[in-house]
């Protein structure tokens, strides 16, 4: 019978944000930056405030994509899909199921912030539906 806590936490994956990098690039997707890789879980602590281990629970990817119109729902849209298709074929070992798409969209000094679960994207997308519904699942409306 021990005192344990629990804490949400994040831990830095570089090995699989390379990866995502790695294959928008193959992709030809040079426009897009995979900046980071992250798992979000929980840190198991002691009662000595030490950390046992640290349960994953999603892993959650963070690109940035330079495009030409901020207001562009079709190229905007377009990053979105080929993310999530690219995101969803990985042939890395992730430490938990995929969790956030998150695209920083850059015009200049101007940015758009999009942020959905994978799990909103995936009927949308396989359904074909609109630019707009797929853009307003992860903020943009």
């Amino acid at each position: 019978n021990s005192n344990c806590s629990l804490m949400w936490a994040n831990q830095d994956l570089p090995d699989s944000a390379t990866a995502v990098q790695t294959v928008l690039n193959e992709a030809g997707l040079k426009a897009v930056n995979g900046n980071r890789a992250d798992a979000y879980g929980e840190h198991w602590g002691n009662s000595d405030n030490s950390v046992s281990y640290f349960a994953a629970m999603t892993t959650d990817f963070y690109l940035s994509a330079t495009v030409s119109d901020l207001n562009d729902a079709d190229e905007l849209a377009e990053v979105v899909s080929k993310s999530y298709q690219l995101l969803t074929t990985l042939k890395i070992t992730l430490p938990a199921n995929v969790g956030y798409l998150d695209i920083m969209f850059i015009k200049g000094s101007d940015t758009k912030h999009f942020r959905a679960m994978i799990s909103q994207l995936r009927p949308l997308i396989e359904a074909g539906n609109s630019d707009d519904k797929l853009l307003a699942a992860g903020g943009l409306s």
